[in-house]
């Protein structure tokens, strides 16, 4: 009865663990996402000279906007407000074409951390945006972009 109770002991935290570790980040989207073909970013930075943020590189990949936009819509979900003490190293503009649709650009502040492996996102939406931290495969996504 002993060696029953150690062994049903030893398999519960076994697979304690095992779900304490499972990762719970879904990966990049590439397939099973809808491509939007009237998707296009603009990545932006902040001009010396005056305050505003100018468009320094556009990307009309609607593979890529369509993947980005996915990492971006999470900081939307997210119910953080934040107040950073400095303003963002970049943006993001994702950009509809599509003449029919009558939306404005969604603008994301993105923040570089110190070592510029991680990114933080910061929604500028109009309805009050969101704040998330990315990890390091959506980092990474995000990073490509900029260089």
């Amino acid at each position: 009865m002993a060696r029953i109770r150690s062994l049903l002991l030893i398999s519960l935290i076994a697979m304690y663990l095992t779900g304490c570790t499972e990762s719970i980040s879904s990966p990049i989207p590439t397939v099973q996402t809808k491509v939007e073909k009237d998707l296009i970013l603009e990545l932006m930075r902040h001009n010396e000279k005056d305050v505003a943020y100018r468009t320094y590189k556009v990307i009309k990949d609607a593979m890529v906007a369509t993947e980005i936009k996915y990492i971006l819509k999470q900081s939307e979900e997210s119910n953080s407000l934040v107040s950073m003490t400095r303003p963002p190293d970049r943006k993001i503009a994702l950009v509809d074409t599509n003449p029919t649709a009558s939306s404005e650009p969604q603008i994301y502040g993105i923040w570089f951390s110190p070592k510029s492996d991680l990114v933080e996102v910061v929604s500028e939406s109009t309805r009050g945006g969101g704040y998330i931290q990315l990890n390091e495969d959506y980092s990474g996504a995000i990073l490509q972009l900029f260089n």
